[in-house]
C-alpha cells in the first residue's frame, strides 16, 4: 500500500552523506517481504569517509506535517558492510529528543544484511519551531567505534488518526517540498536523465498513500552512487504511542553539531 520516493528532497544542510548500493546480497532472514521492498535494504545514505567532519555533523532529513498529531516515525536498516560490533555506533534524534543511543545494526542482528525496523512515536505541536519533523542521525563515539559514521537505508512517517479517528484533512496530501520536487523534474527530464546516467546504478524511489487508521506522511530511501573509500576512525525514555503524550516527555539532545 506504498510507493516509495527519493529521500533527496527531505535532506536538510550542508552535510547530505554520500548514497551507495549494497555489494552483498540482502536476505530478509524472518522479517516479512512486505515490510519494505528489497531495494530499499540493498540502498543506504552514510555520512562519508571523513571522521573529524562527521563528528560535528548530524545526517538529517526534514518533513512538513500537520500540527498536533501524533506521528509513527518508522526506520528501515540493514547494514551490508560491518562484520563486527562496535564498527559503526550511533544516535537517533527527532525533534531533538533522543530517540535511541548506540545503534549497532550489526549488533542488533548479528548478521550481514540482515534488515530490521524501529519503530517512534512523537507528538508534533503548534508551537514555534515545532510544526514539522525532524529525523537526525550523529556517530556515538561514546562507544569508540572503528568508524565515525551513521547509517540509514529508509525512513517512513505515518500520521495517527486521533481518538475520534481524525486526520484532519486528504489523506495523503502532498507536501509543497515533494511538489516543488516534483514540478522541478517533470519540467527537466531529460536534464534529470542526464545527472543520474553518471551513477552506478538507477534511480531508487519510495511512498505516500495510507489505510484507514494510518496517513502516510512520508516513505523515503536512497540513490545508489558510486562507493566510496572509508576510513575507520544510556538508555533514554521515548514517547509512547498515546494522544496524551507530548514532546516534553522526551530526552532532550546534547548534540550541538548542525546537518
Amino acid at each position: 500500500m506504498r510507493s516509495w520516493y527519493d529521500d533527496t528532497p527531505y535532506l536538510f544542510g550542508a552535510s547530505l552523506g554520500v548514497a551507495n548500493k549494497a555489494d552483498v546480497p540482502v536476505s530478509y532472514k524472518g522479517l516479512p517481504e512486505y515490510t519494505a521492498p528489497l531495494d530499499v535494504y540493498s540502498t543506504f545514505r552514510f555520512m562519508g569517509p571523513n571522521a573529524n567532519i562527521n563528528k560535528n555533523f548530524n545526517l538529517t532529513w526534514t518533513f512538513q506535517v500537520d500540527p498536533n498529531f501524533m506521528y509513527l516515525v518508522r526506520l528501515h536498516w540493514c547494514d551490508t558492510e560491518m562484520t563486527k560490533t562496535n564498527e559503526r555506533v550511533f544516535d537517533v534524534y527527532i525533534n531533538n529528543q533522543t530517540a535511541v543511543s548506540a545503534v549497532d545494526v550489526f549488533a542488533w542482528q548479528n548478521s550481514v544484511a540482515s534488515p530490521t525496523t524501529r519503530d517512534y512515536a512523537i507528538k508534533v505541536t503548534d508551537k514555534k519551531g515545532d510544526a514539522g519533523l525532524w529525523v537526525a542521525l550523529h556517530p556515538n563515539d561514546k562507544e569508540k567505534p572503528l568508524y565515525i559514521d551513521v547509517l540509514l537505508n529508509g525512513l517512513e512517517v505515518f500520521k495517527l488518526s486521533d481518538a475520534k479517528s481524525n486526520l484532519a484533512g486528504p489523506n495523503p496530501t502532498i507536501s509543497d517540498m515533494m511538489r516543488k520536487y516534483q514540478e522541478l523534474h517533470e519540467a527537466k527530464p531529460k536534464a534529470f536523465a542526464q545527472k543520474n546516467s553518471t551513477t552506478t546504478s538507477a534511480l531508487i524511489t519510495g511512498a505516500a498513500g495510507g489505510a484507514a487508521a494510518f496517513g502516510v506522511a512520508a516513505a523515503i530511501f536512497l540513490i545508489a552512487h558510486k562507493k566510496k573509500q572509508r576510513v575507520p576512525g544510556d538508555a533514554t525514555s521515548w514517547l509512547p504511542i498515546s494522544w496524551n503524550s507530548s514532546t516534553s516527555s522526551g530526552t532532550k539532545s546534547s548534540v550541538s553539531g548542525k546537518s
